[in-house]
This record gives C-alpha cells, sequence and structure tokens, in this order.
C-alpha cells in the first residue's frame, strides 16, 4: 500500500513518517514528488491552529485539504484517513464525550475540521475521521499539557481546578501510528475519538509529570469545580481494536522529546 502522508513536519506528521519509514512502507510526501505519484491512501495530517489566523486555517485546513482530497480522487485512492480534532465538540461539562455528541464548534478552526468531515462525507472515498484532543507536541505550546510541561520544566507553581476528575484530553503521537498501522475500514465512513487511556486524575497527572521532570513546582488547588471534558475511547477500542500507549510511558518519551528539542534549537541544530 502506498500511503500519501501531508503535515509530516508537524508534531504527529513527523513522528509518524519515522515510524512508517521504519516500518519499511511505502510513504509519499507532497512538495517531494508526492502530487505525481498514485496513492492508496492518503492520511491528512496537515493543518494550521487555532492560534492561526482565519486566512491561513482557511488556506490550510479547507482550500488545501481540497487540493489533497482532489488529488486522492484523480490518483486512484480508495481510502482517506483525516486529523479531526475534538474541539468540535466545545467545552461541554462531560467526563466522557462520545462520537454522537452534538457539534458546538467555538472558532474558525473547529468550524474548519467539522466542514472536511461533512465534505468528505459526500466524496467515493472511504473515510475515517479521527478526532483528537491535545497532541503532546514538542514544538509549541497550545494545549494544556504542554503548558503544564513548560511551568513545571521551570519550577513554577501550578494552579488546577478539577484535581480529582479522570483526565484524557491529550495523546502522544506514537498512540496514533500505532492506530494507523493496524487500522483496516470497516465502512465507508466512521468518525473516531483517539485519546490516551482515562486512568490517571489531573492532579495525578500532574504529579506525575512533576516526577519525570523533577520538578519543585508547588501545585495548587483554586476556585469551584470548572467545565470539564473528558472523551469516550469506547468505539475505537471496541470496533478497531485500539489499545492507547501506557500513560508514563507516553509522558517519559514525550518528555525526552520536548527536551532533546529545545537542546537542539539551543545549539542550532536540526531536530527532527
Amino acid at each position: 500500500m502506498r500511503i500519501l502522508l501531508t503535515g509530516h513536519r508537524g508534531d504527529s506528521g513527523s513522528v509518524i513518517q519515522a515510524r512508517y519509514r521504519e516500518a519499511g512502507k511505502d510513504i509519499v510526501i507532497p512538495y517531494e514528488g508526492g502530487l505525481d505519484a498514485p496513492v492508496d491512501r492518503v492520511v491528512h495530517a496537515a493543518a494550521r491552529h487555532p492560534t492561526h489566523s482565519a486566512e491561513d486555517i482557511f488556506e490550510s485546513n479547507l482550500a488545501f485539504a481540497r487540493e489533497v482530497i482532489d488529488y486522492a480522487l484523480a490518483r486512484g485512492a480508495t481510502e482517506f484517513v483525516f486529523f479531526s480534532s475534538a474541539s468540535i465538540y466545545g467545552r461541554p461539562d462531560d467526563d466522557s464525550v462520545a462520537e454522537n455528541a452534538p457539534a458546538r464548534c467555538e472558532d474558525m478552526y473547529s468550524l474548519s475540521k467539522l466542514f472536511m468531515e461533512k465534505y468528505l462525507e459526500t466524496t467515493r472515498l472511504k473515510v475515517l475521521s479521527i478526532r483528537l484532543p491535545g497532541v503532546l507536541e514538542v514544538r509549541k505550546s497550545y494545549s494544556f499539557m504542554s503548558r503544564l510541561h513548560d511551568r513545571l520544566a521551570r519550577n513554577e507553581d501550578v494552579v488546577l481546578t478539577n484535581p480529582h476528575r479522570r483526565f484524557n484530553a491529550y495523546i502522544c503521537p506514537e498512540c496514533i501510528y500505532s492506530f494507523l498501522a493496524g487500522f483496516s475500514f470497516q465502512q465507508k465512513y466512521d468518525v473516531l475519538n483517539l485519546a490516551t487511556e482515562k486512568e490517571l486524575t489531573v492532579i495525578e497527572t500532574v504529579e506525575l509529570m512533576k516526577a519525570i521532570l523533577h520538578s519543585s513546582s508547588a501545585i495548587r488547588i483554586e476556585g469551584d469545580r470548572q467545565p470539564f471534558c473528558g472523551y469516550s475511547i469506547e468505539k475505537a477500542k471496541k470496533r478497531y481494536g485500539y489499545i492507547p500507549h501506557p500513560i508514563e510511558q507516553s509522558l517519559r518519551a514525550w518528555c525526552e522529546r520536548r527536551r532533546s528539542f529545545v537542546a537542539g534549537a539551543q545549539s542550532g541544530e536540526a531536530v527532527a
């Protein structure tokens, strides 16, 4: 199977590309001859994030995505895996948001993801839309987990609400790759949540990160219960055999990648 992978320079795509190549998969990359070759499956991970301008989000998440879809259809691809976002659900106060929850898009980014889900459903491609929470990123600090990492690394205080609610609003790129590596389509169109296992509470997650980073940060509990969102991954587990990676293993690997990236950036070295 030949796979076209977009977003190969991003936090998810770079890891997925490396793992595919290690496994000997036939990978095609856009702008490296990728848009001239026939493919069987597209894994579309490219996107602009909510911090980008509306124009940038339109150009990447809609216009470029349409180009990729047109290419897939013209080159004989039959399968399309779309990296969507759990931000489509908004911020409901629900510990186990499932795929049938109503969409409550709050910004251009989440609207762009929902639009492309709906558009892909109208094509003749077999489509899987994966709704992802915050990916454990290396280069940026968009997500709660990345901001938490940075505060702990600087030994700054961490203030929490909802400390005892179970927390799984993140996923590591290796988890996504492991799922993709074993995935086969069972129907023409499907939507799935992927996230880490819901094993630890918020404060247990922070304590684990604190230990991994050898941080001296103080943890303070403040405020009343706030809206809090967790994600059900039961559909992915039961229908497709999804097995999240162990949480401590994932967090340790991520912290090491983040440390290596920062060290490489400081020394002027390129870090994949």
